[in-house]
């Protein structure tokens, strides 16, 4: 079966090891999708702020963008954990604290 054109762009063909660790972060790039799609509906509930929001969802794509470069470029093979799992969970967790000091119904920590 033939490759799209999107995917020799968009994945490393000469690593395999590189290959999984990107298809594994545009796995969590769907899942954060889903959350600021979570996060939009608490939006529209009432929940969270809308200046909350548009935070989340700036911090979400400047953040991928970044970790995605460093993979594509192979900035990730220099660190001491090339799948940047750690940095990603850190990553997560000040995400996830912004969301709650934004939302209406948590006092801000």
């Amino acid at each position: 079966m033939p490759e799209a054109v999107w995917t020799r762009w968009l994945l490393p063909q000469d690593n395999i090891k590189q290959t999984l660790r990107v298809r594994r972060f545009l796995v969590s790039v769907g899942v954060y999708c889903f959350c600021l799609l979570v996060v939009y509906l608490s939006c529209r509930m009432g929940l969270i702020r809308w200046e909350g929001f548009a935070g989340i969802v700036i911090i979400t794509i400047a953040v991928n963008a970044v970790l995605f470069l460093c993979f594509r470029t192979g900035l990730n093979l220099k660190m001491h954990d090339p799948s940047l799992t750690s940095l990603q969970m850190y990553i997560g967790a000040v995400v996830t604290m912004y969301a709650a000091c934004t939302s209406r119904t948590v006092p801000a920590v």
